[in-house]
C-alpha cells in the first residue's frame, strides 16, 4: 500500500508437540515460528472512513467508525475474520479514551502461506498450507489499528487478548489459542487459556465489558524455548490432499465423551513426552554432540508419534495413517531427525528437522523425489509480531 503510516507483521507457525493434549490444561505445546508472515498496512483515510483491502482475494469494502468504535461495513465472507479484528481494536481503543480516526487498511500473506491443491492455471484451487494465516492475519490487523490509535499492544497482554477474542469471535470456534500466542511472541512452550473466559463473553458486547475483559488476568502461561542452531528445517504439504483440523478434532473429542478414561491416559502420556522433549532440548541448545541426548530427544518424538497415532486409531480420526508412517520413518533414514505430521496430524502437511545442511540436503532431495510433496520455502525465524513506521509516510511516526 503507498503512503501507508505503520506496517505490522506476525509470523506462521509449527506445533512440534503437545497436540490434543494442549487443548486440555493444563499440558502445553512446543511451537515455533518460521519465515512466513502476514502483513497489515494501515493509512488515515478520508471523512473517518474505513476501508478494508484484501487484495489476494480480489476483495474490498467500504464503511464508517460509529461512535462506540463499531464499524459499521457490509463485508463479503472472505473478509469477516479483519473486519472483526479491526472492530475489536477500534472500540478497545476508545474505550480506553482514545478518538476514532478512519483508516484506510490493507492485509496481505506471504505466499508460503498457501499452496496449489489441484489443477492449474484459472482453475488451480488453492488450499492453507497449515502455518496459521488467519491467526498471523488476525495478530497483524489488530497490532496495526492498536498503533494506528497510539495504544500499547503489550500494556496487559492486550494484542493477544484482543486477537484471542476476535479470532472465536470470527471463526465461531475456541481453540487453544497457540497459533495467536506464537504470532506474538514467536517460539513458545504454551499452555492454554480456559475456554470459559471467551465463552462466556458475550457476542454483543459493550465497550465496557471488552475493557473489563482485556484487564483481566488470563491464566494461559507461555515460555520461550530456544532450539539448537544447528538445527535446519524443512517442511512440505501434500499435494491434492487437505486435512481439516476441526474434522479430526471433532472425532477425537467424540471419543473422548465415549471413554474419557482411555482419552486422560493418552493425554497424560502425551505431555509426558512433550515435558521430557523440553528437557532434552534445552541441553541440546548447549549443543548437539552428545549421541545419548541425540538419541533420547528422538525417542521422546517417536513416543509422541506412536501415541497420536494411538490416538488416531482409537477415535477414527487418520492423524497418521499407515502411508504417513512409512513416510516419516523412510525421511528417518534419509536425513531426518526428527519428523512428524505437524499440529493435528493427517495427509496435510509433514515436518522434519535435520542435524546439519548435508542431511537436510539429502532429505530435500529425497522428498523432491516424491510426487506427493511440495516443499515449501521456509525456515525458522523467531521473532513474533513486528510494528513499524513507514519513515517515508507523512502520517505519524
Amino acid at each position: 500500500m503507498d503512503g501507508y503510516e505503520y506496517h505490522a507483521s506476525a509470523p506462521g507457525k509449527i506445533m512440534w508437540l503437545g497436540a490434543y493434549a494442549l487443548l486440555n490444561k493444563p499440558y502445553t505445546s512446543l511451537v515455533t515460528t518460521v519465515t512466513a508472515r502476514a502483513h497489515a498496512y494501515i493509512k488515515q483515510s478520508e471523512n473517518n472512513s474505513v476501508i478494508i483491502r484484501v487484495p489476494q482475494f480480489e476483495k474490498s469494502a467500504k464503511g464508517v467508525i460509529a461512535g462506540d468504535g463499531r464499524v459499521e461495513i457490509s463485508v463479503p465472507d472472505e473478509l469477516t475474520l479483519v473486519k472483526t479484528a479491526i472492530e475489536v481494536a477500534v472500540r478497545y481503543s476508545i474505550a480506553r479514551g482514545k478518538t476514532a480516526r478512519g483508516f484506510d487498511i490493507e492485509t496481505v500473506t506471504d505466499p508460503q502461506f498457501e499452496y496449489t491443491l489441484t489443477g492449474g492455471g484459472s482453475r488451480s484451487t488453492l488450499s492453507k498450507s497449515g502455518l496459521g494465516s488467519s491467526a498471523a492475519v488476525t495478530v497483524a490487523a489488530i497490532a496495526a489499528v492498536l498503533k494506528f490509535m497510539d495504544i500499547n499492544h503489550s500494556e496487559n497482554d492486550a494484542l493477544h487478548k484482543l486477537a484471542q477474542l476476535a479470532h472465536a469471535m470470527a471463526t465461531g470456534k475456541i481453540g487453544s489459542g497457540f497459533d495467536i500466542a506464537a504470532a506474538i511472541h514467536g517460539n513458545m512452550i504454551y499452555e492454554r487459556f480456559s475456554p470459559s473466559i471467551i465463552k462466556d463473553f458475550p457476542a454483543d458486547y459493550t465497550n465496557q465489558q471488552l475493557l473489563s475483559v482485556i484487564a483481566a488476568e488470563w491464566d494461559h502461561k507461555l515460555s520461550g524455548i530456544r532450539l539448537p542452531e544447528s538445527l535446519k528445517l524443512i517442511f512440505a504439504n501434500f499435494i491434492g490432499k487437505s486435512a481439516s483440523t476441526v474434522s479430526l478434532v471433532s472425532q477425537v473429542n467424540k471419543f473422548r465423551d465415549k471413554d474419557p478414561e482411555k482419552y486422560s491416559e493418552i493425554m497424560k502420556r502425551i505431555n509426558e513426552q512433550t515435558e521430557a522433549a523440553y528437557k532434552y532440548l534445552a541441553d541440546a541448545s548447549k549443543g548437539m554432540d552428545n549421541d545419548t541426548l541425540k538419541s533420547s530427544l528422538q525417542e521422546t518424538f517417536k513416543r509422541s508419534r506412536a501415541l497420536t497415532k494411538e490416538l488416531g486409531m482409537l477415535s477414527g480420526a487418520d492423524l497418521e495413517s499407515d502411508e504417513c508412517t512409512e513416510l516419516i520413518e523412510k525421511s528417518l533414514e534419509h536425513g531426518g531427525f526428527l519428523v512428524r505430521l505437524p499440529g493435528a496430524g493427517g495427509k496435510d502437511a509433514i515436518a522434519a528437522l535435520c542435524l546439519n545442511d548435508e542431511d537436510k540436503r539429502r532429505l530435500e532431495e529425497y522428498w523432491k523425489q516424491d510426487n506427493r510433496l511440495r516443499i515449501l520455502d521456509i525456515d525458522f525465524n523467531d521473532s513474533g509480531v513486528m510494528v513499524e513506521a513507514n519513515k517515508t509516510s507523512e502520517g505519524r511516526a
